[in-house]
């Protein structure tokens, strides 16, 4: 759902986008630029000049989204699953901790000895969690559910998420438009900006492309509108739902629980047979 809202937001943006990119400022902007590429790559032999991309990127990033946002986005919702399900498990503990203090528990525990339990349950569960799913993307949510791993491996974990989502969004547009193969591989600075860069890149791509197939015609703006929104929807479809090949983030977080939920039951068991050693 927050997914959802987030790309809704950035749908508003598309028509300023599509007016911006086609009014003829921004035209002769484009004319100066790729006049620049074409000296570039002809008389520099640069063949990797990208001015005229690079203009497109600041627009697009502008109008609907830029590479930081979406994947601080992304981060966010990772983040509100660990502090959901980290919320749960910690209820889960204080419950725990009344119930090992009435008559017939296994232990006695409390204060010091009762977070000292904990933290050998949450050791459990990590190594659980390793031993369990090749993966690494489950792998590193169930670990940050349960609150294992820091920052970093958030960022990480969204970073593989952007990789695999940026491979199969390029293949789901490629041949849309006359460049949208060859600029579908990362768009201007995908590579210095990452995997959401890539992603980011791939919109951009599909906007060069119609000014190629269509530039100086009146199908100019209409085209250009409907392939960006069309690329919004399936950027949406791709981090939610995913492909058989490279599973959304719905199917990620469910078995992500999944298995968290499994290692969590047996790490306890576990812990509690050691304390009756």
């Amino acid at each position: 759902e927050q997914l959802q809202q987030d790309f809704r937001r950035y749908g508003e943006g598309v028509d300023g986008f599509a007016n911006d990119v086609t009014s003829w400022g921004t035209r002769a902007g484009i004319v100066e630029r790729g006049a620049k590429d074409l000296w570039a790559k002809w008389w520099s032999e640069d063949e990797n000049s990208e001015a005229v991309e690079l203009f497109v990127t600041e627009k697009y990033e502008a109008h609907i989204v830029s590479a930081a946002i979406l994947e601080r986005d992304v981060q966010s919702i990772v983040y509100g699953f660990q502090q959901d399900l980290s919320a749960s498990r910690n209820r889960l503990y204080s419950e725990m901790r009344l119930a090992l203090r009435t008559a017939g528990s296994p232990a006695d525990l409390s204060g010091a000895d009762f977070d000292l339990f904990c933290a050998g349950v949450n050791t459990n569960v990590a190594r659980l969690v390793n031993e369990a799913s090749s993966d690494t993307v489950v792998v590193g949510l169930s670990s940050v559910m349960g609150g294992i791993v820091a920052q970093e491996g958030v960022r990480a974990i969204v970073a593989v998420v952007f990789t695999d989502v940026a491979s199969s969004t390029a293949a789901s547009v490629a041949g849309s438009s006359a460049t949208a193969a060859s600029t579908g591989a990362g768009g201007a600075g995908g590579s210095s900006l990452g995997p959401a860069g890539t992603v980011v890149g791939i919109g951009v791509g599909l906007v060069v492309g119609a000014m190629v197939d269509w530039w100086m015609t009146e199908e100019f703006k209409d085209t250009l509108t409907q392939d960006t929104r069309g690329f919004l929807d399936v950027l949406e479809t791709q981090l939610i739902d995913g492909t058989v090949e490279e599973p959304g983030l719905q199917r990620l977080l469910a078995d992500s629980i999944r298995l968290a939920e499994t290692a969590q039951r047996e790490a306890i068991v576990q812990s509690l047979l050691e304390l009756q050693k």
